[in-house]
């Protein structure tokens, strides 16, 4: 199993987390896939592996607070023609 840890910059809790996500799912109103996504610039080297049974470790304050199933991982250009990715959750 491989899975992924990130920092949640300036969240100072779960409960803040949470209510992130949530006001920006209420923002993209995609019905097709309403998941919630994380930007990051670079692609995980074992993406396949990640999506296939793995998670993503939120880290609050310096400590692993949450865990979140990755659904998906998906390569795009963002406005400015930089590659990033998508991990949905």
């Amino acid at each position: 199993m491989v899975n992924l840890v990130k920092i949640a910059v300036g969240v100072t809790s779960v409960e803040e987390l949470s209510l992130r996500q949530k006001e920006f799912l209420r923002k993209i109103h995609d019905k097709k896939f309403p998941y919630f996504f994380h930007t990051t610039r670079m692609m995980p080297k074992k993406h396949e592996d990640v999506i296939l049974n793995g998670s993503l470790y939120w880290v609050i304050r310096g400590a692993i607070c949450a865990r979140q199933k990755v659904l998906d991982i998906v390569k795009f250009e963002d406005t400015d023609g930089k590659k990033r990715c998508k991990i949905f959750l």
